[in-house]
């Protein structure tokens, strides 16, 4: 998703993730079929990665400074307020029919057609010096192609935030 936001900009993968999102979050109304509905939660999978590093990026191009960081802080509330929330929803139409929770996923089309027409395309220029970018790496890797293994290897607390990024998300779903 990362290399596909660097040739077209975020909005296109936001988009088409939220519609993805809506599509094959939604077919569980209609799959009967344990294996098809797992294919239908990869699908879905490749689109929240679509929606969540496209976000990621639209916010460190459209803010700066302390404005960035407060819109980052509202993305993680939002985030953690959808994980109590979806679940709830979720359950409370599957006490109806177990197909029904699969239609809070709909919302998605929605929320992709609307933000075709309300989110602007920004993307990076070239001149950018790295301290604008919010990277970790110093300005010296500024526009350098830099390895994950690397960045790990000049930063190890990110792999303790990572995992327990991950721990967290394990236990509460």
């Amino acid at each position: 998703v990362g290399i596909l936001i660097d040739k077209v900009g975020a909005k296109k993968p936001f988009v088409l993730g939220l519609v993805i999102y809506g599509l094959a979050g939604a077919s569980g109304l209609f799959i009967n079929s344990f294996w098809l509905l797992l294919v239908s939660r990869a699908i879905l999978g490749v689109a929240v990665a679509a929606i969540y590093t496209s976000v990621t990026v639209m916010i460190l191009n459209l803010y700066k400074g302390a404005e960035r960081d407060k819109v980052m802080g509202w993305r993680v509330s939002s985030n953690s307020f959808g994980g109590i929330l979806w679940p709830l929803l979720g359950g409370f139409l599957g006490r109806f029919s177990w197909h029904l929770p699969f239609a809070t996923y709909l919302l998605g089309i929605p929320l992709g057609i609307f933000a075709l027409f309300v989110i602007p395309e920004v993307r990076k220029g070239k001149s950018q010096d790295a301290s604008d970018t919010g990277d970790i790496n110093d300005a010296s890797n500024a526009g350098k192609k830099v390895s994950m293994l690397s960045t790990l290897r000049n930063s190890p607390i990110l792999l303790v935030i990572y995992s327990l990024s991950f721990l967290t998300n394990v236990l509460l779903y």
